[in-house]
């Protein structure tokens, strides 16, 4: 489907033209085109077939194409490169394009191996870098266009965290995290928005239904500083962390017997700041409160 011709330009099949000298990728042998009437139009090789039929070609073609668009996305593009080397060398993307905000996007062409989710981590380093696509091709067409990554979106994530963080430290100071265990919510968190240890109920909130409900305070009941971190897990970016920190936690007995490697639970937070809830899981950094993490 693709060869070269004399100046060593990527020709494709439906550009190629009859008695021409193309030549092959991968032995150097001399192509014709073929285009008769019971095969589509495909290049032959002149002497001996080596076998190759320009699939190495095809990421080199696409590249090709990809550094003359002026228009991607959305972006306007006022220049492009290919091969530029990154980070010390440690990343080489496939194209780098500028946009007129003097910000970068890459494109990454995959025609069979995707990128892995370790380079995610080679992007966050690149501060300039606004997305990075993924674009899936074959021989005539583009199959798939996928995000890898996007600044902002992932600037709003940990945003969404830094809001949970702060929400829990703050309550944490008036009150604390009761761990509670039933049939339908094996590990569930409800938050105390009381601050004296001397009151007569306690406010728990069910994410499932949306609703807060009052309960008699139990005099037994004490409080446990715990170390602490918010995760939330995302399909682009993996796992998205916070930083450590400490609140207070009730029922101290219950949440040694019944947490499970570290983890309390999914925790569903709503706050003035935010226009939705935001859904993580709550981990335990520290062993002496919780007897399985390993």
């Amino acid at each position: 489907m693709f060869a070269l011709n004399s100046n060593n330009k990527i020709i494709h099949i439906k550009n190629a033209l009859g008695k021409i000298d193309y030549y092959c990728a991968n032995c150097k042998g001399i192509l014709r085109v073929r285009n008769g009437k019971i095969k589509i139009k495909h290049f032959y090789h002149l002497a001996k077939d080596c076998g190759d039929r320009g699939e190495s070609l095809i990421h080199r073609y696409w590249k090709e194409y990809f550094l003359t668009v002026k228009e991607f996305e959305n972006y306007n593009i006022v220049d492009s490169r290919t091969e530029v080397s990154l980070l010390n060398g440690n990343y080489i993307p496939d194209i780098v394009l500028k946009t007129d905000k003097e910000t970068y996007i890459i494109i990454e062409i995959c025609y069979k191996n995707p990128k892995t989710s370790e380079y995610f981590e080679k992007y966050k380093k690149l501060s300039k870098l606004e997305k990075v696509f993924e674009i899936k091709v074959d021989f005539n067409e583009i199959i798939e266009t996928k995000i890898l990554y996007d600044k902002f979106e992932l600037k709003n994530l940990y945003e969404e965290l830094q809001i949970a963080k702060n929400y829990l430290i703050n309550y944490s100071k008036d009150g604390g995290i009761v761990h509670r265990q039933d049939m339908y919510h094996p590990i569930e968190i409800y938050l105390s928005l009381h601050k004296d240890m001397k009151m007569a109920y306690r406010w728990s909130y069910n994410p499932e239904v949306k609703k807060k409900y009052k309960y008699p305070y139990k005099n037994s009941i004490v409080r446990t500083k715990v170390k602490i971190y918010l995760s939330v897990n995302t399909e682009l970016y993996g796992n998205l962390i916070t930083s450590p920190f400490y609140v207070n936690i009730y029922n101290e007995r219950e949440l040694e017997g019944s947490a499970y490697n570290g983890q309390l639970g999914w925790l569903c937070i709503k706050t003035l700041e935010s226009q939705k809830e935001i859904i993580v899981c709550v981990n335990v950094l520290d062993k002496k409160y919780c007897w399985d993490i390993k």
